[in-house]
């Protein structure tokens, strides 16, 4: 998170993290002086950043707006557009593999890729509308940054939400300017063994950042 708040905005600038979670995106950009705009359908998880952020941060009650609405839609903006200076995103897995409530609007209960897919490219869609132009030749540059992992769904075999999100960025006109790996140290590999070296496949350990621009 501080990695890319810090490298593609600075203090001042406005950042929104689409699928807040526990926070963690919209913590680093109070701490490093970001206005931020927050979306998770959680009031807890919401309540819980705006605690931390107005007790942790230097961030003040009016630069930090959280909303209790659908990431994937941003109702609230709906008419604007080239808004947000930075946008980080980081979606629930496919299938539903992750169960966070019982929400209707919630993408975990999306069970089919099919579906998974067309509410992706509805929120990209979106984000593209409002996150600022960049400029290759001035060098200004205001991404959209999503975290993606990957599934394995039996004889469907390996689903690379990477891939699919390139294809629908490059379907949406979208840039692809950046791709960041992160390499996950963990423990839970060590359980899955067995089930891999049985299916004869290899252990997931990575989840890739896609850095989105629009010219």
């Amino acid at each position: 998170s501080a990695y890319f708040i810090n490298f593609y905005s600075k203090p001042g600038d406005t950042i929104c993290d689409c699928f807040a979670g526990r926070g963690t995106n919209l913590l680093v950009g109070a701490a490093l002086g970001r206005k931020v705009v927050g979306y998770d359908l959680s009031p807890q998880n919401l309540e819980a950043v705006r605690s931390a952020c107005l007790e942790h941060t230097d961030i003040t009650p009016d630069d930090l707006v959280l909303h209790h609405s659908d990431g994937t839609v941003l109702e609230e903006y709906k008419d604007q557009k080239d808004l947000f200076d930075l946008i980080t995103s980081d979606p629930p897995f496919a299938f539903g593999v992750e169960p966070y409530g019982v929400d209707p609007r919630d993408l975990c209960l999306v069970k089919d890729l099919d579906g998974y897919i067309s509410k992706m490219e509805e929120c990209l869609k979106n984000l593209k509308r409002l996150v600022k132009p960049s400029c290759w030749s001035s060098k200004e540059f205001h991404p959209i940054v999503m975290k993606v992992g990957s599934s394995r769904r039996g004889e469907m075999g390996f689903i690379d939400l990477a891939t699919e999100m390139e294809i629908i960025g490059r379907r949406l006109g979208l840039v692809l300017h950046d791709k960041v790996i992160n390499i996950l140290d963990s423990q839970f590999a060590m359980f899955n063994l067995s089930r891999c070296i049985d299916h004869r496949y290899t252990v997931k350990i990575h989840e890739t950042n896609l850095v989105f621009v629009k010219y």
